[in-house]
């Protein structure tokens, strides 16, 4: 029997090596390409993390080095290293270098030191006073900033103790080139910081961190505090690579794992920063970025074992079915062996061992039937004896056996019984027991208490007779019941029932079917009296509609007496309008100013209290309408700028480049917080600016994250007061209401605005020097428009020379990046004397500037009075001049007529208004030579055209009209869309050249109101639009807004009078004017 069971042991460890041998292949290959692919994956991962970061600190060094070049060049301090200590102007010039210094600090992120260095390497001006003096003779700054535009390395302030990076410039004379000193600008490395801490798509143990040359870490890790010079990362691990400056100035970096900083195993990629010599890293433990991985071996082994318990089995049975048989062989010849002749090996397999098992059993068969045969005659006798022996004795213990079941199977009947009667008389719920056919055969004392009806009264009867049923109620709902619950065996339905005294209520029915022995016996229902609950329920219905009721009540109270306050209001602020025209004397005047100030005030109480009706009633509905971001902060920032200059203020747009110009969300909403915001700046705010700026947080493809901040230079609010100031009435005290007047509302709605758009807002402010109010606001970019806005920048404009003059640092360095973008080169000038200078020297050098912007208000010399110093100078009398201010007053056209002024543009300053302006000098050099040397004439050339020009540039008006002119046309000048209108009602025009942007109403809307017009008299007038804007969207929208044609400016001739042709030979000669 051993060797049997050996030959079975021995397929059976065979089959499971077999099986074992193939799993593990098969687990460990899955497990290498799942590695390979999540490592190609992350790394693709780490590899972008990386690039944008080093895109970001590449541009952040290169804006930091031009802005420390662009201060080297500053005029003011160039005086003060040419001038002596001695020299009665030297105070003058010191202070005009530290209000340079200063600003400088204060508007640069994270700049915290600007200071200036003599040929000796001596402090002689720093933004810290505290610095003036100190020796830097032998600073890196200083003595590789003599040569060139250089940037320290991150290191530790010994003064200060302050983590740095330090840009410094030299300061050379720009008459003879001689070096005169060094300005360096220190930074904090949290701008750094700012750029590698996002974490972002980089899980829980990513991160990303710069090191410098000597592979110290210069910014923060995620998991150890202070590393700043002090963690040194070992790069032994990247030796097996190469190089590290050799593999690290790929365009993808190194890709590794190995043991990090912490001594953890990481995924890693590095990627060189040549200028610097710096590498960042970005890393993710290898257990977080393989846990797929892990995961997946875990399940292909729990499978494989599952397999392979299968694999026993099925390998057991079928070894079993080769050795079974043999075994019962060698089992029958023992058995024999020891006499028993009735074993039997019964196989019917049909190979040769059943054969085997087949013919021992008949050899056996036929040895028992000689020995019965021999042995039948003695035991015949004593046989039946026996036979008749045992029968008796297996009755009388069947007969044991059944008595003692029966008893224990009345017991058991009687507890159950028991039982079930003790359930169904103290159950909580009213309960019936009937037949199947419906008879009545009991009902427990809450039934009773609930429908009525005794034990007596109702025995026997039939529950489909009606007793409980209201009249509406049939007997069929009754037979559904059973139905149901015999076929589903459980049912439960809601419905009415009635009392014996006939009163009806609301029951839930839950009935299911007694089986006794697989036999059903009957029902059993159970009824629940739900009167409470749903007299419940129509409390709450009731309370509903009232609390609906009044809530529309409230909005059509307030509805109603909006409309019912503001219609007199209008009238009387109209009225009060109209009395400032007629003959009043100054007392008079007063009153009606208090008037209109007052009727303002309280319309702007009634529109935020209709604003925080609506959000708290949940009516407000944030709309997702695509829009021009740029346009609507530069359009608030054009709406408020008159309220701010009449207190003295200077309210400017700063939009970051990155900021997407078209997007998706609720321009209204928005536009509403922003002016919210600023007008609440304008309110508490007595001196100084107001920045509107606009930056972009976050971005992941198509989904942006905006940052809006407002910052003012005003009151400032206490921090234990901040939080106050967003709930609805709310102001920072009672004095501050009754000084500054106001709701208290418009931060609130502000708020909750915000919160609406899926954004949060929140303030920074220190009392006395102002505050700055945040808020985000995630958006879409749509990105199609984003990919067809392409400026066609005319070559002109491109490395154009341009003199900024404006004392505000801020507005300076606004326009500066405005038109560093459209590749001009832009200096700066911080008031009118400086500027006089430079523009000497640059005649001096032989490249004077070609464009001037000018600020007009600006202390010791106005705009004008230094637009006609500089006509006085011979060389600049044809420089293009633009006039910048925030208010035009009526002297304005007449100075800017008689200085030859160029254009007057109103701050803030808008780009495209901007971009007109300056293309528009260019074209109108281009285009006056055109009138006095082209001789390009037009095929309709003195046809009798009447042509209504739409141009609210007085310069472009009379060039458009000189060329249509010379053609024989009649041209009749409009200087906005209302001018147009009006004249539209009295004449009639064959063609509208229509300027689309102009003021009071443009062109867009211009056409708008015409094509209305038209629909109700049937005629259609050609309208041709003239625009500097040569984005593709511009076209789409004049096209959409129903104008016939486009074309740009500068004015091409021959392609405007090849537009009229068309259209000429499109419509027929009888559409026009005979």
């Amino acid at each position: 029997m051993g060797g049997i069971m050996k030959i079975q042991r021995k397929i059976l460890i065979i089959m499971l090596l077999l099986l074992i041998v193939a799993g593990i292949t098969y687990i460990l290959i899955s497990r290498n390409i799942s590695i390979n692919i999540i490592k190609q994956q992350i790394t693709n991962n780490l590899i972008n993390t990386t690039q944008s970061r080093v895109k970001h600190i590449e541009t952040l060094l290169d804006l930091e080095k031009e802005a420390v070049k662009q201060l080297s060049e500053s005029v003011v301090i160039e005086e003060l290293l040419l001038s002596k200590k001695e020299e009665e102007d030297y105070l003058l010039k010191f202070d005009k270098v530290m209000r340079r210094l200063k600003d400088t600090a204060q508007m640069g992120e994270y700049t915290y030191d600007v200071f200036v260095l003599d040929p000796k390497g001596t402090i002689i001006a720093s933004s810290d006073e505290e610095d003036i003096g100190k020796d830097k003779s032998n600073d890196p700054y200083f003595l590789r900033g003599k040569e060139r535009v250089f940037i320290k390395d991150a290191y530790i302030s010994s003064h200060i103790q302050r983590k740095t990076l330090a840009f410094s410039a030299p300061i050379l004379n720009k008459e003879d080139n001689r070096f005169l000193g060094v300005v360096v600008l220190r930074k904090s490395t949290e701008v750094l910081s700012q750029i590698t801490t996002d974490s972002t798509g980089l899980g829980e143990t990513g991160e990303v961190y710069l090191i410098n040359k000597d592979g110290y870490m210069i910014t923060p890790s995620r998991f150890i505090d202070e590393v700043f010079l002090k963690q040194k990362i070992d790069l032994r691990h990247t030796e097996e690579a190469g190089d590290i400056k050799y593999f690290s100035t790929s365009l993808k970096g190194m890709i590794d794992i190995y043991r990090d900083y912490r001594g953890i195993e990481v995924l890693s990629v590095h990627t060189h920063i040549p200028e610097m010599d710096w590498s960042i890293f970005a890393e993710i433990d290898t257990k977080e970025a393989f846990a797929p991985v892990t995961q997946l071996t875990y399940t292909l082994l729990l499978i494989f074992v599952i397999i392979l318990f299968i694999s026993i089995f099925i390998s057991s049975f079928t070894s079993g079915t080769i050795t079974r048989p043999l075994r019962r062989l060698h089992e029958g010849t023992e058995e024999i062996t020891k006499g028993n002749l009735d074993y039997k090996v019964g196989t019917t397999s049909p190979d040769e061992v059943g054969q085997l098992s087949r013919a021992f059993d008949e050899m056996t068969a036929n040895l028992k039937e000689s020995k019965q045969q021999l042995e039948n005659y003695s035991r015949n006798l004593e046989k039946k004896v026996e036979e008749r022996t045992g029968e008796l004795s297996d009755i009388n213990q069947n007969l044991k056996k059944e008595i003692t079941k029966r008893k224990q199977i009345e017991g058991t009947c009687r507890k159950s019984q028991q039982e079930f009667a003790s359930i169904f008389k103290y159950n909580p719920e009213a309960v019936i027991y009937y037949e199947e056919e419906g008879t009545i055969l009991n009902i427990n004392p809450r039934f009773t208490e609930l429908f009525g009806y005794t034990l007596e009264e109702i025995k026997g009867r039939n529950i489909n007779e009606g007793m409980i049923f209201p009249k509406d109620k049939t007997i069929e709902e009754s037979k559904k019941i059973t139905k149901t619950a015999l076929k589903k065996g459980l049912v439960k339905i809601e419905t009415i029932r009635k009392k014996k005294d006939g009163t009806l209520f609301p029951v839930i029915i839950s009935a299911s079917p007694i089986i006794i022995k697989g036999k059903q016996k009957g029902i059993i229902a159970s009824y629940t009296d739900i009167t409470k609950e749903k007299l419940a329920e129509k409390e709450i219905i009731k309370a509903k509609k009232e609390a609906e009721l009044a809530n529309r009540a409230k909005s059509a109270f307030l509805a109603s007496m909006s409309h019912g306050i503001r219609t007199p209001m209008n009238s009387i602020i109209g009225m009060a309008e109209l009395m400032k025209y007629t003959p009043l004397n100054n007392e008079q005047k007063d009153y009606m100013d208090i008037l209109k100030v007052s009727t303002d005030s309280l319309l702007d109480v009634i529109n935020d209290v209709l604003d925080i009706s609506k959000i708290e009633s949940g009516h407000i509905e944030i709309e997702k309408i695509e829009f021009d971001l740029w346009e609507l902060i530069e359009s608030i920032g054009i709406t408020l700028s008159t309220k701010a200059f009449k207190k003295g203020l200077e309210l400017l747009c700063y939009i970051r480049p990155e900021v997407p110009q078209y997007i998706i969300g609720d321009s209204s909403r928005l536009r509403q917080i922003l002016i919210n915001l600023v007008g609440n700046s304008i309110k508490f705010t007595d001196k100084g600016e107001i920045i509107i700026k606009a930056e972009t947080l976050k971005r992941e493809d198509d989904r942006v994250l905006l940052h809006f901040t407002v910052k003012d230079t005003g009151i400032g609010i206490p921090k234990e007061k901040q939080e106050k100031i967003f709930g609805s009435f709310s102001q920072v005290d009672s004095s501050t209401t009754r000084k500054y007047g106001g709701t208290g509302l418009g931060l609130s709605i502000s708020k909750q605005l915000a919160e609406l758009m899926g954004g949060k807002i929140w303030i920074e402010s220190e009392v006395g020097k102002g505050s700055t109010f945040h808020f985000t606001i995630p958006s879409v970019v749509v990105e199609k428009l984003e990919e067809k806005k392409k400026e066609v920048i005319p070559s002109e404009i491109k490395n154009l020379r341009v003199l900024i003059i404006d004392d505000n640092c801020t507005s300076r360095m606004i326009l500066r990046e405005i038109t560093s973008l459209w590749g001009a080169l832009p200096k700066e000038a911080e008031d009118g004397l400086s500027a006089l200078k430079e523009l000497k020297l640059a005649c001096n050098r032989g490249k004077p500037y070609q464009l001037i912007l000018l600020d007009k208000n600006m202390p010791d010399l106005d705009g004008f009075e230094v637009a006609k110093r500089i006509r006085e100078i011979p060389e600049c009398k044809k420089i293009p001049i633009i006039i910048l201010s925030s208010e035009r007053e009526e002297t304005d056209l007449r100075r800017v007529e008689e200085l030859a002024i160029s254009d007057f543009i109103l701050k803030p300053v808008r780009r495209s208004r901007l971009y007109n302006a300056i293309l528009k000098e260019i074209v109108s050099e281009i285009g006056e030579t055109v009138v006095e040397k082209s001789e390009i004439e037009s095929v309709l050339k003195n046809r009798l055209f009447k042509i209504l020009l739409a141009e609210d540039n007085l310069l472009n008006q009379k060039l458009g009209i000189r060329l249509l002119e010379k053609q024989g046309w009649k041209v009749t000048p409009a200087n906005n869309g209302k001018e147009v209108l009006d004249l539209l009602e009295k004449n009639r025009f064959d063609f509208i050249l229509m300027d689309v942007q102009m003021p009071e109403m443009d062109g867009i809307e211009a056409t708008h109101e015409i094509r209305k017009r038209e629909k109700e008299t049937g005629s259609h007038i050609p309208i041709i639009a003239l625009t500097a804007n040569a984005f593709v969207e511009d076209r789409r929208r004049c096209l959409e807004a129903g104008m016939d044609e486009y074309t740009t400016k500068p004015i091409k001739i021959k392609e405007l009078f090849s537009i009229i042709e068309e259209i000429y030979n499109k419509l027929g000669k009888n559409k026009f004017i005979k």
